[in-house]
């Protein structure tokens, strides 16, 4: 679990850092429901941090996806592309 963080300055800037520093492992459901809970309403309100756990979100469900394929063709080309730009 990671470990509490404290909302307890005022300023939105610095519950921004927090809710930064432990986002991933909010988005991994390894924080408290207290703490996600606040975690959560932040994010309601705090577009950036909104967006950032989103971003997060993508990422992780793109990784877990299955690559996707690709054509021998489209391959043969980047290799020809990738030469050319190399001059070899």
């Amino acid at each position: 679990m990671i470990a509490r963080s404290r909302f307890h300055r005022s300023s939105s800037r610095a519950r921004c850092m927090e809710v930064r520093r432990v986002i991933s492992g909010f988005v991994d459901g390894e924080v408290d429901a207290d703490f996600a809970a606040k975690i959560a309403e932040h994010l309601e309100d705090c577009r950036d941090c909104g967006l950032s756990a989103d971003v997060y979100a993508d990422i992780k469900r793109s990784l877990r996806s299955e690559p996707p394929t690709i054509d021998d063709e489209a391959i043969t080309r980047l290799r020809e592309f990738g030469s050319d730009i190399a001059g070899d």
